[in-house]
Formats: C-alpha cells, sequence, structure tokens
C-alpha cells in the first residue's frame, strides 16, 4: 500500500466518525429537544393545577364574605325595622 491510499483511509475513517457523530448529537438534541417540550407542558399543567386551586380558594373564601356581609345586613335590617316599628 501507498502513503497516499494509507492517508486517504485515514481521511475516509476520520470523515465517517465525524458524520456518526454528527448525526449521534442530532439525534440527542431532537430528544433533548422533545423532553423540554414534554417538561414544559409538565410545568404548566402543575401551574394550571395551583392556579385553579387558588382561584378555587378565594372564590369560596369570596363567597363566604358574601354571605356573611348579607346575613349582617339582613341583622341591621331587623333591628331598624323593629326600632321603627317600637
Amino acid at each position: 500500500m501507498k502513503i497516499s491510499d494509507v492517508i486517504t483511509h485515514i481521511i475516509s475513517l476520520i470523515t465517517l466518525l465525524g458524520v456518526y457523530h454528527k448525526y449521534m448529537f442530532s439525534l440527542l438534541e431532537k430528544r433533548s429537544e422533545t423532553l423540554r417540550k414534554e417538561l414544559d407542558k409538565k410545568l404548566d399543567k402543575d401551574d394550571w393545577e395551583h392556579e385553579k386551586e387558588l382561584f378555587l380558594k378565594l372564590h369560596s373564601d369570596s363567597t363566604k364574605n358574601v354571605i356573611d356581609g348579607i346575613r349582617r345586613i339582613e341583622k341591621r335590617i331587623s333591628r331598624i325595622e323593629d326600632r321603627l316599628m317600637n
């Protein structure tokens, strides 16, 4: 074998290794992007669940406050009616 043949084989081998590594990196990058998207969806879902729980808690607290306010108003109205009737 001539030196030029050996150099050609070495260059071919290096090129094949380079192409192989580039292909593997692209596969890893695609998988990484897929995992990142899944994680973002999971985080978005967790955030949504947390926001939903807070909203329901605030809504129930708000409803309780409105009911308490209405009861106080009814008591005041009944006291005012009693004073007016007497």
